[in-house]
């Protein structure tokens, strides 16, 4: 009877390394993502199995209420930024049995952006913001995604810049 308890334990135990080596290699396999929006394009380059790089081009809707500008401002202008991402939850969701490939988790990013001329209002030329900010990507189906981020940094043109906020959100279509 001990054999046999030893025989299923050990087996246990192989059948546990072996669910978490496919787990992590999961996680490891990432691939690079080209994604189009409805107003954007999106380049997500994998840097490590947890890390990427995104750089995107599209256009920007802001609103608000006073600034320069007494009332309600609603704008759109052209844009392109790069985002460092760090995806700190892969490995959880993968030994949960969640989805992570095209990188469907949470992460932490810095954001840069710029915003080239308004389309709309001209208050300034171009207008920057850096800053961190959280996020989180979801895969819907098998081919959009769904993003939102959340952050605060300092934005503005680049002679004034104040303390701003971040709201993105983000449906894209993987071209790959």
């Amino acid at each position: 009877m001990k054999r046999i308890l030893l025989l299923l334990f050990i087996l246990q135990l192989t059948g546990i390394a072996s669910a978490q080596t496919v787990r992590e290699k999961a996680v490891a396999e990432q691939e690079d993502i080209l994604r189009a929006g409805i107003v954007e394009i999106e380049y997500e380059l994998v840097l490590s199995s947890n890390m990427t790089l995104v750089s995107q081009a599209g256009v920007a809707f802001s609103g608000g209420f006073g600034g320069r500008q007494t009332g309600w401002i609603f704008d759109y202008t052209p844009n392109f930024g790069v985002d460092l991402r760090y995806y700190y939850n892969l490995k959880k969701r993968a030994a949960t049995g969640r989805n992570t490939k095209y990188y469907s988790g949470n992460y932490i990013t810095f954001i840069s952006r710029a915003y080239l001329e308004k389309m709309v209002h001209e208050f300034e030329k171009n207008e920057y913001f850096f800053g961190p900010a959280w996020g989180i990507q979801r895969d819907i189906g098998r081919r959009f995604q769904l993003g939102i981020q959340l952050g605060l940094g300092m934005g503005g043109p680049i002679k004034d810049l104040e303390i701003a906020s971040h709201i993105g959100f983000n449906l894209g279509y993987r071209l790959n």
